[in-house]
């Protein structure tokens, strides 16, 4: 039920405030369930803890120390709905996403949320008019486009009921892997989910949307084509990238930024942004600069647009490896998950695209608000990767009735195949013959009838008869 209201919670394009602190929707639930799943996380009801779940507290306490540090009590509350908003959306996915039922559920609630908003969609990317915010406008305040929400190519960028159209585009783009793994059936189904979510993705008119849905794509063909091949596609882009950086005189990431934005005004300053960004962070490398101004020419815009960037700048250099540290742990840990079924693993795969896509792309978009607690609730959302081969293994298979369980306790999994022995030929009745002791045994290892007068059992099914 919280995983289907979150979702539905991102949907609405309205905030309202408590004093000072700015509520949504989706903040609102995610302080009521924030306590609650923090302890079942702790407590092992949702599996054991591992590195990611350690270092992304870590990183949490060290943001509100560096806040603390700059800016004392002063920015406590904003210190604390950060955490709420970024570590309660990793704790939704982390802690109720745990099986493949789980996982079915929360995409599929995004698929029909995705279908709900295409009426919407088509509506503000046709005549720039958002019916979501002016719903929402007559209850509670809602957002506005500003100036960098303008339209290209002729038409309009759709926002819908997010803060900004790149989110609104990354929203899409970041479930494009998993939704065609598990929906996207070869065929008519596939072709159809892929245009639908290119289409809703490309309504945003953002690059960076974009670019994360042509990563996936790029990827799913690779392992078309070549079977996975990772290695090899590894060790290829690295030595591309020291080619291009030997024989260029530019780096790149320049390159690449130069050529994946509609406005070359926009790579441009997001190179200057990198440039003088960077440096800021190396002169304050422990508690970073938290929420004050940086050091930057006066034409450069005050906005960083890079995730990875802006949480060194204002969390140090220490801040930033453990936030990288804890979402690279995490990718590391599904990716390395052993033991998972056919269709689990292409689950994993497709998740596995889009994370990586996300990750690639907050190197040149920063997110906040219902954005970012999404893109960490879909960080903890494949944690149960981790688990699902360990289940599996350990779920008895079904029953075969050409075998019989010998023994009890915890050798009762271990169905041990018998032959039904021979009828016993009748014996003459003598004295000292006990007859409670006449039927013949069963030899277990040689799989054998045997005749015992006297027998001794050892305990689980390698018991062996005496002759």
């Amino acid at each position: 039920m919280v995983l289907v209201l979150f979702v539905l919670c991102l949907m609405l394009p309205g905030f309202f405030f408590i004093g000072d602190l700015r509520l949504s929707p989706a903040r609102l639930l995610l302080l009521i369930v924030f306590v609650p799943l923090l302890i079942r996380l702790v407590s092992g009801g949702a599996g054991r803890l591992r590195a990611p779940d350690v270092l992304l507290m870590l990183f949490m306490l060290w943001m509100q120390v560096t806040l603390i540090f700059h800016h004392g009590l002063e920015r406590l509350p904003y210190a604390m709905i950060s955490v709420v908003e970024l570590l309660g959306g990793y704790l939704i996915g982390r802690t109720l996403i745990r099986s493949e039922a789980d996982f079915v559920l929360f995409f599929r609630t995004v698929f029909w949320a995705l279908l709900a908003l295409t009426p919407f969609v088509v509506l503000e990317f046709l005549t720039d008019r958002n019916l979501l915010q002016e719903v929402s406008r007559q209850v509670m305040p809602t957002f506005f486009k500003g100036e960098s929400s303008s339209g290209r190519l002729g038409l309009n960028r759709v926002m819908a009921g997010f803060e900004h159209p790149i989110h609104y585009g990354l929203f899409c783009a970041a479930v494009f892997g998993p939704l065609v793994a598990i929906f996207g059936r070869k065929g008519f189904r596939q072709i159809a989910l892929v245009l639908f979510l290119g289409f809703m993705t490309f309504a945003s008119l953002s690059s960076a949307p974009l670019l994360a849905l042509a990563i996936q794509i790029a990827l799913m063909a690779w392992a078309w084509m070549t079977g996975g091949r990772w290695r090899f596609l590894a060790v290829s882009a690295a030595t591309l990238y020291v080619l291009v950086d030997v024989l260029s005189n530019r780096s790149p990431v320049t390159i690449l930024i130069n050529h994946i934005t509609f406005d070359p005004n926009t790579a441009w300053t997001r190179i200057n942004t990198w440039e003088f960004g960077s440096a800021e962070m190396w002169r304050h490398p422990i508690f970073g600069i938290g929420l004050n101004e940086w050091v930057r020419p006066r034409w450069l815009t005050p906005s960083v647009d890079n995730f990875w960037l802006l949480n060194g700048m204002r969390h140090g250099v220490v801040g930033a490896v453990l936030m990288i540290a804890a979402l690279a742990a995490s990718f590391w840990s599904v990716m390395a998950a052993p033991g998972l079924a056919k269709d689990t693993a292409n689950w994993r795969r497709g998740y596995l695209f889009s994370v990586f896509a996300v990750y690639m792309t907050l190197g040149t978009v920063h997110i906040w608000g219902g954005l970012s607690s999404f893109v960490l609730l879909l960080v903890g959302a494949g944690m149960w990767f981790c688990d699902a081969g360990n289940r599996a293994h350990l779920e008895p298979a079904a029953p075969d009735p050409k075998t019989r369980k010998v023994a009890s306790g915890a050798y009762s999994r271990f169905p041990i195949r018998y032959k039904r022995p021979p009828k016993a030929p009748e014996m003459a009745v003598c004295q000292d013959f006990d007859m409670r002791r006449s039927n013949f045994d069963v030899d277990i290892v040689n799989n054998r009838p045997g005749v015992g007068m006297s027998r001794s059992r050892s305990r689980g099914p390698d018991r062996k008869v005496q002759e």
